[in-house]
């Protein structure tokens, strides 16, 4: 194991200065030769079009920056190969020299740094280390954060079509599925609300197979304080908490959304809490865990239902029907019904009617609560529309199992405000090897080196501005021309 110490010495008389000045000379001259691209478009027929100068200053930077960060680089590696540090440590140099290029947000920077030795045989680039640079990593993790958020958004190959196909909707997708786990940060607010709604759906979607596609659904959750009704053109909902997840049994689904909604929210306090839904199966498993919650049908799901009654119903039994619902007549309701079932002759009508009956006896006291109470509206089909359709079930496609917890856990996780930052992307899919290496060199010692980096970058900053500034080109104004003639006539601003 190395044990580094490292402290710097003043006095101490380095090597190979005139190469240190010749590093710091080539990134100031990165600078000149930036500057000089950018006044020479003012000689060119460009300005004209302020479109196209746009573009092309924008490629001279992307270009200059890109330069510039490559030889920073290398000057930083030749003063880790110069320094004492190093050689008290006993990191031998086994190749100098090696190419390394990685794509950025502004281009592909290169850069060459050395290879080491370490005394118990390990190999190592020590530069890539300390810049944060992990082996076989060719994008950085800023750029495809980047990528992650865009490709929430559009599909894989509309991000690289985006990206001047930079990189390949194949490596978008990688990036994806090595992403951690994205679970939004939830504070302990205890928010005091009398109400509280619960709106619970699930999205539909396919999955690739080995036997082919297979159709699968997708739970969904929203968890809100109520309906903010303030403004008439545009309601919406109060502190919104959003959770979706493709992993995991309905038990594992409302064990989550209880923790999260207890943590989001003050239980004991809420009077009321609703679960809106269509009254699937599986969302009935949520009465375990809020036990004093009540249900409420979804108001599209019902007017769905409704509508399929009415189908086999007359004008007059129809606003029966709705009467008999808005006062709870259930008897009234279902005497309806076997009046106009008695009627169909059809034995596939029949059986439809009857499911339909069937729906609305199971689901009566649901019903009624939407119907009867003073409930906010129910969103359980937007939710879905704009937090997992849209992206993810709109478009024909079928989606592997992982990819399929991947985009939904990041579309919840951008719904709830959060954005993927570099510190959730990993080089591969592999994320234990990575981060037991990463560990393994901060235990090693080499974060140290990290100290000497600051110092010199310092350094080799003071170097490059007097450098730079003392070989500016010196450029003449035309002081015949109509701005200076007129910047003369205002004279010169006296503070006073």
């Amino acid at each position: 194991m190395l044990v580094l110490c490292y402290s710097i010495d003043a006095n101490n008389k380095t090597k190979g200065r005139l190469t240190n000045i010749m590093n710091n000379t080539i990134i100031a001259q990165t600078f000149i030769d930036f500057a000089s691209k950018i006044f020479h478009t003012l000689d060119t027929d460009i300005t004209n079009n302020i479109g196209e100068w746009a573009k092309e200053l924008n490629s001279i930077c992307e270009d200059g920056i890109t330069k510039f960060m490559g030889a920073y680089y290398e000057a930083l590696d030749h003063e880790l190969k110069a320094s004492t540090v190093r050689k008290s440590e006993k990191l031998k140099v086994k190749e100098s020299g090696c190419t390394r290029a990685i794509g950025t947000s502004l281009g592909c920077v290169e850069y060459k740094r050395t290879y080491y030795q370490t005394d118990t045989g390990k190999f190592i680039y020590l530069l890539d280390y300390l810049i944060g640079v992990e082996p076989y990593e060719r994008l950085d993790k800023e750029l495809c954060a980047d990528l992650v958020n865009l490709c929430s958004e559009m599909s894989f190959q509309k991000v690289a079509d985006f990206n001047d196909n930079v990189v390949s909707r194949q490596t978008i997708n990688n990036k994806l599925l090595a992403m951690d786990e994205l679970v939004a940060d939830v504070k302990e607010e205890k928010i005091k609300s009398d109400e509280i709604h619960i709106f619970v759906d699930e999205g539909h979607t396919s999955i690739k197979t080995k036997k082919g596609k297979r159709n699968v659904q997708v739970p969904i959750a929203t968890v809100t304080g109520g309906v903010d009704t303030t403004n008439s053109n545009r309601h919406k909902l109060i502190n919104p908490l959003y959770l979706a997840s493709y992993y995991g049994s309905p038990d594992k689904f409302f064990d989550t959304l209880y923790a999260i909604t207890n943590r989001k929210f003050d239980l004991d306090y809420a009077k009321n809490i609703y679960i809106h839904s269509d009254a699937g199966a599986w969302i009935k498993t949520a009465k375990n865990y809020f036990c004093d919650a009540t249900f409420v049908m979804d108001e599209f799901h019902l007017e769905k239902h409704f509508k399929k009654l009415s189908h086999y119903c007359e004008p007059h039994e129809i606003s029966s029907l709705r009467q008999a619902l808005k006062n709870n007549l259930k008897d009234k309701f279902f005497q309806i019904l076997t009046n106009v079932k008695d009627r169909i002759q059809d034995r596939k009508e029949f059986n439809k009617f009857e499911e339909e009956e069937i729906y609305f006896r199971k689901n009566w006291n649901p019903i009624i609560t939407r119907v009867t109470g003073k409930m906010c509206g129910s969103c359980t089909e937007p939710i879905v529309s704009h937090l997992f359709a849209e992206r993810i079930s709109r478009n024909p496609g079928a989606w592997t199992p992982a990819g399929l917890q991947s985009m939904t856990m990041l579309r919840a996780y951008k719904a709830n405000g959060c954005k993927v930052t570099s510190s959730d992307i990993n080089v591969s899919r592999n994320k234990t090897r990575e981060s037991q290496k990463r560990k393994r060199m901060k235990l090693e010692g080499y974060e140290k080196y990290e100290n000497y980096i600051k110092e010199e970058s310092k350094r080799i900053a003071k170097e490059v501005s007097e450098y730079y500034f003392g070989h500016l080109p010196d450029y003449v104004i035309d002081t015949t021309s109509g701005t200076q003639k007129l910047l003369s006539l205002l004279g010169t601003p006296r503070m006073q």
